[in-house]
């Protein structure tokens, strides 16, 4: 499936034997997405909020296209230790928000940048780590 990029977070729960291991295959599977190029940034979605990073943005999409990307996945997950980071005094209760918030930046970066390329977001659960949230 070597056409569909997936960006996911930094996260260690995303390493083999983590919380995050087994349930992110399993729903890529259910989305036809296994096998996807795999890219990983602290807080997948936090490049979008930092107009210094842009750069990098374009020089991934410039790859992915190269690669013949044409399906390009976004997945944050809930309990991010980056949004912390990157937003002092962000609050647990406040987190999906602040994810909803630079997700939706993300789609209007991808709109402007790579209308050709099919872009999809999901917000991962930390209580329930298989349910992905399609985030439109």
């Amino acid at each position: 499936m070597a056409h569909v990029m997936v960006k996911i977070c930094m996260d260690p729960r995303y390493r083999p034997g983590g919380k995050y291991e087994k349930p992110l295959e399993h729903f890529l599977i259910s989305i036809g997405a296994e096998g996807a190029y795999q890219v990983s940034e602290a807080g997948a979605s936090l490049q979008y909020a930092k107009l210094a990073c842009e750069p990098a943005l374009l020089d991934r999409l410039k790859t992915a296209r190269d690669a013949g990307v044409k399906r390009y996945i976004l997945i944050d997950h809930l309990t991010c230790k980056a949004f912390p980071l990157h937003f002092p005094g962000l609050k647990p209760e406040d987190e999906k928000k602040k994810h909803l918030e630079t997700l939706g930046k993300a789609r209007q970066w991808h709109e402007l940048h790579a209308p050709d390329i099919s872009f999809e977001m999901y917000l991962q659960d930390d209580e329930d780590p298989y349910h992905f949230e399609r985030i439109s």
